[in-house]
């Protein structure tokens, strides 16, 4: 409790002090006047404290008159009424005194205060807020915490719409100013532990880290909070399974808003054709964007998808395809640098696997081009064609010509030039420089708008500037709905909808009806458009009849020749019979060389479109080559295939074995009817063996439960093999329930293989990354074991951990 505001007069009051956590009675002398303190004395079982009014400062400017708090004390007063009024800044400021004197005593959990005499002025605004006042603002900051201090203020906003509004002001008149509410925001977030810029302790971000991985399990690839090596890197591992790196690139680009300042998401995904569109496979969060952080996010990379991609050059060309970025310098050397770390054995150039994005190029054409400080409003076609002409130069020398035809016409773009041809970044970007892997060059994948549109998902959904394990808690449940998107296609549910074209006729736009008619289609109507439509048709036939036949296809002359031809026929039917001057010689020169320029010029311009007209055609032809191969040689693999369909059961779904895999572990197309993909449950090695014994994978469970007969059967064999902490592993993954387990409980690569090849009297191979290996069934002592034949056919299990 507080005393009260402002009183006057004789007046006395008891309240009951509030105790705190600490048991301790909390209570503050804050009444509202301006208050000096004379004694501090201690009584029985409490204090006393007695002090005095310091009246108030009073402007006496007749339009004015306004009264203001005074200083804390009589010397600060005299300093405050020399100066000007706060209000009409004029210097009449007077020092109201007062000779009211006040007493508080605080006697354990009750205070008692005294207030006698009458003030000679007015109430002006109260410095301190009271305790009450104070709860209630921290209770409505706690209600929502993502709300702005200028939202409380007015009471309602886009966050947390209220209606009525409820403004501060209600809870106090004193609580108008914004900056007062700002600081007050602040200190009760800070005290909360909810604002965004506040870090927690150390133990505190492990604990939070530790209940985010409990909560999203397999997620989290590499934890390092190191400075300047700061990398939480992160993927679903039902969806980086899916990846084809061979077949399509890799996007990367970077989020900037997403965590508190000084922290960034760096994001990677690659385009999965089940679901129609990209998705994201690898993420992580860094606190800078120099070439070491980067280097840190692509190690982690490459650690986690080695097994896929490979160690020696022959794998890594065969499983990986490349990759797309913008052109940020940092990004390039981190990755060169990743790569060689990762892959130390490696002679393959990192820079063949790095392509530039060609709508970042395009952005830059554009923005050049705008600039009209540079490039004039008329020569706009011209720098089009002679930058798309650089991109789609097939050789060295078309390049070359291209670029020098652009320095001659365009000087003031030299530096612009200069960075485009610089070695590393027309290496990225220009298919004369011949410098890309040829499948990277021939993808159809040459923008990064697939992980763009990945910036708009996240904003729409995460709330910015937020701590980063808040935020990586709403990310991960992101990741789980693209999860989900597999699940549905793995059952045959339809996971996007095609877009329905709407014929409802569109509504005709609102006009304002406070401009003036100044168009033309206001001002002459229909017919307005219909003149000028004729207009520029008689223009053009004019302009064809009036061109000059010199051999040039009839395209040297133009309109300004036109106008001046006609000026001079005037000019010399008026001053007919009278010699011309040497000024009419002079103009007549000048503007005879000014239309030679013009003419070379168009000339040169219709060359120009003439051979970026060819090679766009020549480049379609080749791209329709390129896709009859390809359709070609589809279909004949789609025939090789269909003699080794026809006996697999009809109801398991199998997808063509990719080349990666049949290279990475030489085997032959013809020894496998297709690759089975069962559902990632943590059972799914249970469940492929499964589809192998019953041609279904529901039926997981009967699996484990004869690998855990034979266990029991032969526990003393088992126990001989492995040690009891092994053999107590193994029994506990054989004997969890039917539902999703996970990670400690997944079908291992040693000790279930082993042990299934014993249970199913059949050998079993597992392919794990880049190393594989075949278990056989152990030879029994009993001669009822003995005598069953073990069957040839192995089981096959392919796994990415």
């Amino acid at each position: 409790m507080s005393f009260p505001q402002f009183p006057n007069g004789d007046f006395e009051e008891k309240i009951s002090l509030r105790e705190n956590v600490e048991g301790e009675f909390q209570y503050d002398v804050n009444i509202g006047w301006e208050l000096h303190q004379v004694s501090y004395d201690k009584v029985k079982s409490g204090i006393s404290i007695s002090k005095r009014c310091l009246g108030a400062v009073q402007c006496n400017n007749k339009e004015c008159g306004k009264i203001v708090r005074p200083a804390s004390s009589n010397k600060r007063i005299e300093v405050q009424i020399a100066g000007p009024c706060t209000f009409c800044k004029v210097h009449s400021l007077e020092h109201v005194t007062c000779s009211v004197r006040v007493n508080f005593k605080i006697c354990g959990q009750l205070g008692h205060f005294k207030h006698k005499g009458t003030h000679t002025h007015g109430i002006f605004e109260a410095l301190h807020d009271t305790m009450e006042v104070l709860d209630k603002v921290e209770e409505r900051v706690l209600e929502c915490p993502s709300e702005t201090a200028y939202a409380l203020k007015i009471g309602t906003s886009i966050v947390r719409p209220q209606q009525p509004a409820r403004p501060m002001r209600l809870i106090s008149k004193a609580l108008h100013r914004h900056g007062k509410i700002k600081r007050y925001r602040r200190n009760y977030l800070t005290k909360a532990g909810k604002l965004p810029y506040t870090r927690p302790s150390l133990e505190r971000a492990a604990e939070e880290l530790g209940e985010l991985k409990d909560d999203f399990p397999g997620y989290f690839r590499s934890v390092d909070v190191m400075p300047s090596q700061f990398c939480i890197a992160f993927s679903v591992p039902g969806i980086a399974a899916r990846a084809n790196f061979h077949k399509h690139p890799i996007l990367t680009d970077v989020t900037y808003d997403c965590f508190p300042k000084g922290y960034y998401l760096c994001s990677t995904n690659v385009f999965f054709e089940e679901l129609g569109k990209f998705g994201v496979i690898f993420q992580a969060v860094i606190d800078g964007l120099s070439a070491e952080h980067f280097k840190a996010y692509f190690l982690a990379f490459f650690r986690t998808f080695g097994a896929v991609i490979g160690n020696m050059d022959k794998e890594i060309d065969i499983n990986f395809s490349g990759l797309v970025m913008d052109f940020s310098q940092a990004q390039r050397a981190g990755m060169f640098l990743a790569f060689k770390e990762a892959f130390p054995q490696s002679t393959i150039d990192p820079s063949t696997l790095l392509r530039g994005c060609y709508h970042h190029y395009q952005q830059s054409v554009q923005r050049l081009v705008s600039n009209h400080a540079i490039v004039p409003v008329e020569s706009k076609d011209v720098i089009l064609d002679l930058t798309s002409l650089m991109y789609n130069a097939r050789s060295e020398q078309s390049f070359n010509r291209a670029v020098e035809q652009l320095r001659d016409e365009f000087p003031t773009c030299e530096r612009w030039i200069q960075w485009w041809t610089k070695d590393e970044i027309a290496a990225m970007i220009f298919r004369s420089k011949d410098a890309l892997k040829k499948e990277l060059q021939e993808s159809n994948c040459r923008t990064t708008n697939g992980i763009e549109a990945l910036h708009h998902d996240l904003y729409r959904i995460i709330e910015r500037k937020k701590p980063i394990i808040f935020t990586l808690r709403q990310m991960f449940s992101y990741l789980q709905s693209i999860e989900v998107d597999f699940e549905c296609f793995d059952n045959g549910v339809k996971v996007k909808d095609a877009a329905k074209k709407s014929y409802k006729p569109k509504k005709q736009r609102y006009v304002s009806d406070g401009c003036a008619p100044d168009t033309t289609l206001s001002l002459l109507g229909s017919a307005g458009r219909k003149n000028k439509n004729c207009d520029q048709e008689t223009t053009l036939e004019g302009k064809k009849n009036d061109l000059p036949k010199d051999g040039t296809g009839g395209k040297t002359g133009n309109k300004k020749g036109e106008r001046s031809s006609q000026m001079k026929e005037k000019k010399s039917k008026k001053d007919d019979g009278m010699c011309e001057d040497d000024g009419q010689v002079k103009e007549e020169e000048g503007e005879t060389r000014r239309e030679r320029l013009a003419r070379l010029r168009e000339e040169k311009t219709r060359q120009v479109r003439e051979a970026y007209k060819q090679n766009k055609m020549k480049r379609r032809k080749e791209a329709e080559e390129r896709e009859a191969k390809r359709l070609k040689a589809q279909d004949e693999d789609e025939d090789m295939r269909e003699d080794a369909l026809e006996l697999v059961p009809q109801e398991l779904d199998l997808s063509p074995i990719p080349d990666y895999i049949l290279q990475q572990y030489q085997i032959s197309q013809q020894d496998f009817a297709g690759l089975y993909c069962p559902r990632d449950d943590g059972n799914c090695g249970w469940r492929a063996v499964s589809a192998v014994l019953f041609d279904k994978e529901d039926r997981y469970y009967v699996v484990k439960e004869g690998m855990v007969a034979t266990l029991e059967r032969e526990k003393d064999f088992f126990k001989h093999i492995y040690d009891d902490d092994q053999f107590k592993r193994l029994f506990n993954k054989l004997t969890q329930p039917e539902g999703t387990v996970s990670f400690q409980f997944w079908f291992d690569t040693i000790d279930c293989p082993t042990l299934l090849a014993h249970t199913c009297r059949r050998p079993v191979i597992m392919l794990a990354g880049p190393y594989s290996a075949t278990y056989l069934p152990f030879q029994e002592r009993d001669t009822m074991v003995d005598s069953h034949v073990v069957e040839n056919d192995p089981i096959v299990l392919l796994g990415y951990l």
